[in-house]
Order: structure tokens, then sequence, then C-alpha cells
């Protein structure tokens, strides 16, 4: 056992690959990508400085193998680094950050410094985390970025309070899942030799100037958020990250400058300098490990990984499971079970004869066994070696053989065995993914998918998906969606390609969407094989959705039109308007759009949805495209009768009169086209022909009561205004009579009109001469009248006596009485 006590602990040093490469990294700058993930490598020389030459940075695997090489130009590189769903990120000194995948693929890119910061603050300081970014500007302030994988990732500023007299040196960001307020939260060290605490409430000043010697230049923050370590003049001291604790204090005597400074686990540092790697326990406990050459760390949630120009090492604890059964002089039922596993070598005979015996306390002996058999499951799971892993397995299933052991047991084994294939695959030279079990339980299965599929691993992702018992709509959807760019990337290769992808994706199940690959095809020209897989697809709406990405408009209203979803005529047809400028004018459509709106016209639901469309948008100035379409496009069939009455509505919503006039002259037109819209039309220069009248008539008189009337409240007002403008009675009645004749008043209507205009406005000497003449409606209206407005009996008696009906007049006299 190649195991390195450390006070009570043990750990474990494991060389996992042999580089591939021919790599000196004594000039390099090395970040790895978490769980395991790959490695980009850069001149030093580059980082930090403008160059005029072209520069690259380097992606390889943890075996060395080369994946990609990312060039640019002279941009000064201040950070690069890498986030959990494998993404690099190149933070450059003008505040632009470019995002690429693992393949050195241009995925996006976002700018830190925004507009409203002064034209020379530029980026000087990177720390990159989990699933975002935050960077120190040389105004000291920090721009902070929480979610990079995000289509338009959003940036805001922390100020930190400090300026050129008090400098930052170092950088750490606590992430939110650790911090109090669920926040961002970055500590930086102070050229005063103390530790600030930023959030969005403003910075916080730890003061501990006097308990640091010097300024920290180095800092780290364990796996768990819950401690600090801080590196200054040779002294190494963790604290918690609410700086109420000091755990450790550490002197560790180097003079030279220190390389790195990275947790390993929850429960130890490393350091390391140009020739050596020095771990240090929670106690003070310490081990050293000599290197011959440069040395970089990648921090993983318990272990790390050893970066060296000849190997890649992973530094780990030993798993408590693994600790349990091989520590040296374990004598309990784990170990005894492991340690004799050749005893279950017996023949079944044997083993049955064993089984056979009951002795005393065989319950307590069996819960024993149960517990060894789950030690040594659990050892299995968390093993590097193949060979061990099969020690632990087979000592398991030596000790299911002497007891009865339950269905939970059986599946433990089975997921530990089912684990393990697919890890010892994955820590292969390809593709050289050094997960540990406790990363691979992290690591969502969808994530571990992601990183395959990101490297074009599509057979191996594929046995891994069936294996887990998860879709494999994703790896085969992917692999399609890249075989069609490298088949338009190698002309040479469409011809050959071209068939055998027309079979591949015709055979993908119905069940698996195939919008990917026709976006794709799509995207990449190739619109003939983009359509044939659209007809295999399940989902109308998306094929609709596609048609008009594709802008196949007129395909797209066939297949809504077909479907007949709502929602998808309703769709198609906002987008064909979008597309038609004709449908903002009042013009026919273009040579572009005929067919399109013949394709409207053949079917009666995208005729009837677009109008109720139309007509629901009003209120929101939309009603020319619907004039437009009553028109000239309503199934083939123009709607005067409609388009009049849309247009009568708009009229009005106008302020203006003139605006009104001519708006109702349009809808008298409009009327006039139509054969079943003639009274319609009638009506409508009637209605013309009283605003003109009742406009004429506030004009005359001054006065601002007859505009929008109707007829009889237009004939009421002319009478009652006889009260108030008595010299002008003539002029008045005059109107009021013209007005009967223009617009044929009957005789009845007019009498009532006048009698109830007169009463109401006191004019009862009027009302004598009014009653004088042959009266339309007899004299009982006149009566009752004057017994609504309080009319002494006389009056009252003058047009009774005028009543020539016995009843009529005897009933009058009866609701008198009463």
């Amino acid at each position: 056992m190649n195991w390195h006590v450390l006070g009570d602990v043990s750990y474990q040093k494991r060389n996992l690959h042999t580089m591939a490469w021919n790599i000196e990294l004594s000039n390099k700058v090395v970040t790895g990508a978490p769980a395991g993930g790959a490695l980009a490598l850069l001149h030093r020389h580059q980082m930090g400085r403008k160059c005029l030459a072209e520069n690259k940075l380097l992606l390889y695997t943890n075996a060395g193998e080369p994946l990609a090489t990312i060039t640019w130009n002279e941009s000064c590189l201040v950070g690069m680094g890498w986030v959990e769903e494998e993404l690099l990120l190149l933070c450059f000194e003008d505040g632009v950050v470019f995002i690429y995948d693992v393949l050195g693929n241009f995925v996006r890119s976002f700018l830190l410094l925004t507009s409203k910061l002064p034209l020379e603050e530029t980026i000087i300081q990177v720390y990159i985390w989990g699933s975002g970014l935050v960077a120190l500007t040389s105004a000291m302030n920090l721009q902070v970025c929480d979610t990079v994988h995000a289509f338009s990732p959003a940036v805001y500023t922390m100020p930190t309070g400090l300026s050129e007299e008090r400098l930052a040196i170092t950088m750490v960001v606590l992430q939110p899942c650790f911090s109090s307020s669920g926040l961002v939260e970055v500590f930086l060290g102070t050229a005063d030799s103390s530790i600030l605490a930023v959030d969005v409430n403003g910075p916080h000043d730890q003061l501990i100037h006097g308990r640091l010697p010097a300024p920290v230049t180095s800092m780290a923050i364990a796996p768990n958020g819950r401690f600090l370590a801080c590196f200054t003049l040779g002294l190494l001291t963790v604290v918690s990250t609410s700086f109420t604790t000091k755990v450790l204090e550490f002197d560790t005597l180097a003079d030279s400058r220190l390389l790195d400074m990275q947790w390993c686990g929850e429960d130890s540092v490393l350091l390391s300098w140009e020739d050596c790697l020095l771990m240090v326990g929670p106690y003070g406990h310490w081990l050293k490990f000599k290197y011959r050459a440069p040395l970089f760390l990648i921090p993983e949630i318990d272990c790390c990984r050893i970066i060296t120009d000849r190997s890649c090492e992973l530094l780990q604890r030993v798993p408590g499971p693994i600790a349990l059964i091989r520590q040296l002089s374990a004598d309990n039922p784990s170990a005894m079970l492991y340690n004799t596993l050749e005893m279950c070598k017996v023949v079944d005979v044997k083993v049955d004869h064993v089984r056979s015996k009951d002795p005393p306390g065989q319950a307590c002996l069996s819960a024993e066994i149960l517990h060894a058999i789950q030690a040594n499951i659990a050892a299995a799971a968390v093993e590097l070696t193949t060979v061990q892993q099969k020690c632990y397995l087979r000592a398991a299933a030596c000790g299911k053989a002497f007891i009865k052991v339950s269905s939970a047991y059986t599946e433990n084994f089975v997921a530990a065995a089912r684990k393990l294939r697919v890890l010892n695959h994955l820590r292969r030279r390809i593709p050289a993914l050094c997960l540990t079990t406790t990363q691979y339980d992290r690591l969502a299965t969808s994530s571990l998918m992601d990183r395959l599929l990101a490297r074009n691993y599509h057979s191996l992702a594929l046995r891994v998906s069936e294996y887990l018992g998860v879709q494999r709509d994703r790896v085969i959807i992917h692999w399609a969606c890249v075989k069609l760019r490298s088949s338009v990337a190698h002309k040479s290769l469409d011809g050959q390609m071209r068939p055998s992808m027309n079979n591949a994706c015709l055979k993908i199940p119905c069940y698996i969407s195939q919008i990917p690959i026709v976006t794709t095809a799509d995207v990449l020209g190739c619109r003939q094989f983009a359509m044939a897989l659209l007809q295999s697809e399940c989902s109308m709406i998306d094929q609709v959705k596609l048609l008009l990405a594709m802008h196949e408009h007129e395909l797209a209203l066939k297949k809504a039109a077909q479907g007949k979803e709502v929602d998808a005529i309703y769709l198609a047809l906002i987008c064909t308007e979008r597309m038609c400028p004709w449908m903002t004018r009042n013009t026919s459509p273009s040579s572009n759009c005929s067919s399109l709106f013949d394709t409207i016209a053949r079917h009666e639901d995208l005729s009837n949805l677009l109008r109720v469309y139309y007509q629901s948008r009003i209120p929101t100035a939309s009603s020319r495209n619907l004039h437009n379409f009553l028109v000239h496009h309503n199934a083939g069939r123009p709607c005067f009768k409609q388009a009049g009455n849309l247009a009568l509505r708009i009229s009005y919503l106008q302020t203006r009169r003139a605006d009104r006039f001519k708006k109702l002259r349009e809808v008298i037109s409009l009327y006039a086209q139509g054969r079943e819209s003639q009274f319609q039309r009638r009506a409508t220069e009637d209605q013309v022909a009283l605003l003109e009248f009742q406009s004429d008539l506030e004009k005359k008189y001054g006065t601002g009561c007859f505009f929008d009337m109707s007829l009889s409240e237009t004939v009421y007002n002319l009478i009652v205004l006889c009260s108030t403008q008595q010299k002008r009675a003539v002029d008045l009645l005059s109107d009021t009579n013209r007005l009967r004749r223009r617009f044929k008043i009957p005789d009845r209507r007019f009498s009532y009109l006048k009698l109830t205009a007169l009463a109401a406005s006191g004019q009862w000497h009027a009302l004598r001469v009014f009653s004088a003449e042959k009266s339309a409606i007899g004299y009982a209206p006149f009566v009752r009248v004057c017994i609504e407005y309080g009319q002494p009996a006389s009056e009252i008696e003058y047009y009774m006596n005028r009543i020539t009906i016995d009843n009529e007049r005897h009933s009058l006299r009866a609701e008198l009485k009463s």
C-alpha cells in the first residue's frame, strides 16, 4: 500500500496517466476543469501582457492527448479558468470574456465593463468559480457575473472602498451556497495586511492587521466553504470563513516564492514550490513530496489532481471504507471478511456444510457479516484500481454465501458494479475523465453525457446511456448534428455521407424530436435534407415553428390549416403578416406574398382566425391590416360590409371632427360597393348629414349641446334652447322644422318631443300655442305633463276639457284625485 500517514489519517497518491505530450511545464500556466475535466495550457509570457504575434492556448485531456487549439490576436489576457459545465473562460484586459467548449469551439462572449464605467478602467485580476466570474478592475471595483452559462449573462458592480493607496493583492470567492447571505462574497487580501469581505451590501474589513506579519499573498477556500487558508512570508494560517476562529497556524520555514496553494479535500492544504509539494493537516502534521519538475495543482471536492511534465496524479485521503478494511492490524468484521477471501473458493458442498450449522449467537454474527459485506461493497465503489475493486467485490460475494441477505444488499452490489464499470471506462486514456466516486455521484448523469458529447464520443455515450438506463435521444441528435457539420466542412465527403445521413436520420424512432437536426441542416444550407426530415417530425406545432424559421411561410400555413390547432394557425398567420409589408398599406399584395394569401383564401379557418385576430387588435391601431384583409383577401370574397363596419368603429375613435367626417365618407364608399350593405350606406349618409347639421347648429348658436346627439335629442335641445335664447326663438323653431323635414320625423314622434321639451323648459305659453294646433297624440299627454310638473288646476282643466273621449277623461281625473 502506497499510503502516507498524516496525523491520524492516511493519504494515497496514485499515478492516473502518463502524459502523451512532450511539453515542459516550466514556462507554462495550467488550469483544469472541475470533476476530472480537461486541461488548458498557456505560455506564461502570454498572460498579463499584449503580444503582437498570434497567441495560442492548448487544450489537452488528463492523459496529455490534444483536444484543440484556441488562438487570439493582440488582446491582453488577464485570466482563464473553467466552470462546472466544462466551459473555458478567457478574460481580457478590456473586459471582454470569451467562452469556449472543450473542443475549442466558440460558444459566446460578454462584457464585464459596461458603458457606465470610465473608459480608462481595465481588468487586472480574475477569479473563476463554479458557475460565475469575479473581476477586479484598476479602480478597485469588483465586476461580478453569477451565471456565465446564461445566453446573456448579467454583470453587476460591487464597490470595495479600496484605492491606489490601499490596493488589493489577492482575491478569492465564497460561493453563494456557502455564504450566510446566499449571495456571492469576495475576500480581498489588501496591501495593509488585512482582509476585506465584500458583497452586494458593501465591504466589511475583518480588522486582522495585527494578526498577520505581512500582506496575504495567496488564499484558498475549502471545498465545503468553511475554512480559508492564507499564506504570507512562509506562514500558513487557516481561519473560518466567518473570521471568528483560527484553526491552524503553521510556519513552513520557506524563503522562496510560493507557486500555488490549494485544498486537498476538506481537511488538508497543499503548498507547491519549484521542487516540492507540502501537505499540511488540521493539527499541524505535514508531509513533503519531492518533485524534479514543475507541478500544477487542480483542486477537487474530495482530492487534488497534480499535473507534471510526465504524469497526471491524484492525491486524496484514503476513503473511509478502504481505511477500515486495509489498515494495519485491523480486526473488525469487514477486514476479516476481506482477509479470508481465499476461504470462499472452497467447493459449494463445504460452504453448504458451514451454513448448515447454527451456532449460538448466529443473529449477532449475521449482523456483523452484513455490515462487513456493505463495507466491502463501499470500498470497491471508492477504489481506483480495477484489481483491488474485484477483490472487494469478491469479498462481499463471499460474505453473501454464508448468510441470507435481503434484496437491498443485492441491489447495492449490482449498483456498485455498474458504477465501477462506467467509472473504469471513463478513466481510460480515452476519454481520460479522472472521476472519483464522490465526483461521479455529485455529477448528474445529464452532465456526464454532456461531457462525452462535447468531446464527440458518441459511441461511448450511447453505451453509457444504455447501460445506465437513460434516454439515448440526446446522443443520437448530437451525433447527427455533428455528422452534418462534418459533411458540410468536407465537401468531398458530401456525396457519400448525405445518403447515409438520410438513412440514419430517417430511422430515428418517432418519439425522438428531430428539431435540432432540422435546424442544423437548414443553417448549413441543406434545405432539401431538412425538409425530408421535417416530414417525420411527430409534433405538428414543431413542424410549423421550423417551417417559419426556415421562411417557408406557405408550407407553414398549409401545415397549420391541416392540423386545425388554433395556436399553430395564429403563429403561422402572425409570422406571415410580419413578413409581408403590404399589410400596412392600402394596396394589393406584392407578387412575393400573393401565393401566401392565396393559401389563406383557400382555407376558411385561416381567413376566419386572421379576421378575429385583427378585430381583437383594433384598439392598438392595427385596423389598416384588417381593412386590407377584408377588402382584398377574405377567403377570396371581399367583405365590404364588415370592412365598412370596421371603418365605422374607427371613425368614432377619431378625436378631430374633420378626421371623423373623412372616415365616415370612406365608410359610405365601402358600403356602396356591397349589395348587402345598401341599408348601411343610407344610414351612414343620414348620420353624416345629421352630424354636419349639428355642427352648423353649434356654430350658429354658440353652444356645444348638439354634436354626436341623436336626432331626437337634437330636436329636443333646439326646443329647450328657445327658453334661454328667446330673441332667436323663431330661428330655433325654423331649424327644428327644417330638421323635421330633412329626416322625415313622424308627426307623433315630433309631437311627443316638442311636448316634453316645452314642459321641461317651462314654456307653458308656447305649450298652449302648440295645443291650439291639431294634435297627433291627443291631449292626454298634455294633462300628464302638467300634472308631472305641478301646474295649477286651471291649467290642467284647460287641457282636460279638450279631451273628447269620456273614458279617457274620467281615467285622468281619477289619477289626479289619487
